[in-house]
């Protein structure tokens, strides 16, 4: 992608997700959602222990184990304008905005102005707003389950598997931000109420890194002798990575994994569900999480085969007798349209759907 595609592309994502910013804050839950911000780790406190997950997740899907982004629900309308918000913590961090300006249909404007002068005065500046679009994508991906209460393992006992995972910034940074905004007043150059966005990343116990991209070799290979002890990353595909796991493993050198992630995943990394789930098996614990997502992939037939991916995790794990959920986060009247249409962000770059399961050992071989 050359510098002119690049930057389009980012100012365009930057419009969608801006404007979806100061609908929120122009909303009746806004003072509810910015709020939960300002102490986030508190809020996923006090949401574990004042509702019952189960009964909640029954209220808002449209469909046994489908919860759809086009749903009339007002809790589940909470909840993704907190993961909205939490993505434009990732979005916009370091930055401060006036209440005034994040309600102003003109906000968009203003980002977009900003970020096309920064680039302009240093074009380094074009990759790095450009790496905070899909890392903001897959802190919203991450949230939106947080918030539902299907997920509550906490980054420092997360033992991580990650498919797919191309450098690994998204699975080693993005899904373990925590999101923050400061409200107040007196900040320098912002009349009346202003916010502070920010996010703060949690380590990880252990970071298993797999993608089969043979231009990551070289990374991969820095990756590993920097980062000993805390992070292993393997140049192979799926299958194969879990052969070389399951005899380290056994021989003592890693602990089985907890935690298990493709974020955006390619369909044909897993071309046998059941033969995947199998080796998979070997390699983790009793119990373990499972979150893969899917994007628009470069073509609609690729589009065809991501959905068509999750559909057969989905059915695999409920006739396991697990309990899958499958998010639903695109709106249009067929195939086309769903992937020119998620439900956030932009079509390139966003997550069109998430299979997350809690998974048992015992239920998978």
């Amino acid at each position: 992608m050359d510098n002119d595609k690049m930057l389009n592309l980012v100012l365009n994502g930057y419009d969608v997700e801006m404007k979806g910013l100061s609908f929120i804050a122009r909303s009746p839950l806004a003072e509810v959602s910015i709020g939960a911000m300002e102490g986030y780790a508190a809020h996923l406190d006090m949401l574990k222990c004042s509702r019952d997950s189960r009964q909640f997740v029954r209220s808002v899907t449209v469909a046994p184990g489908i919860v759809s982004a086009v749903s009339d629900s007002l809790a589940l309308r909470e909840v993704f304008f907190k993961a909205h918000l939490a993505c434009c913590c990732e979005l916009l961090d370091g930055w401060v905005l006036s209440m005034d300006l994040m309600k102003s249909e003109d906000l968009y404007r203003y980002v977009r102005k900003r970020i096309a002068t920064e680039v302009e005065d240093d074009p380094e500046r074009l990759f790095h707003y450009y790496q905070k679009l899909h890392s903001a994508d897959a802190v919203r991906a991450s949230q939106i389950l947080k918030l539902v209460g299907v997920f509550e393992l906490d980054s420092g006992e997360a033992r991580q598997l990650s498919m797919g995972a191309s450098g690994g910034n998204k699975d080693v940074e993005s899904i373990h931000m925590v999101p923050r905004m400061a409200c107040g007043d007196g900040v320098p150059g912002c009349a009346g109420p202003s916010v502070a966005f920010g996010v703060e990343v949690e380590q990880p116990r252990h970071v298993v890194l797999i993608d089969n991209d043979s231009r990551l070799q070289e990374l991969y290979e820095e990756l590993n002798t920097g980062n000993a002890g805390r992070l292993l990353a393997i140049n192979d595909d799926a299958l194969s990575a879990f052969d070389e796991l399951e005899e380290k493993v056994l021989n003592g050198e890693i602990e089985q994994r907890n935690y298990v992630v493709g974020i955006r995943v390619d369909h044909r990394m897993i071309d046998d569900v059941r033969g995947f789930f199998s080796k998979l098996a070997r390699i983790i614990q009793p119990q373990a999480e499972f979150f893969i997502s899917v994007g628009s992939g470069n073509s609609l037939d690729e589009y065809e085969g991501r959905l068509r991916l999750m559909s057969e995790l989905f059915d695999y794990l409920r006739g396991a007798g697990l309990e899958p959920l499958r998010f639903v986060l695109h709106r249009g009247r067929n195939l086309a349209e769903n992937r020119d249409s998620p439900s956030f962000g932009h079509a390139s770059i966003a997550t069109h759907e998430i299979v997350h399961c809690r998974l048992e050992k015992n239920r998978l071989v």
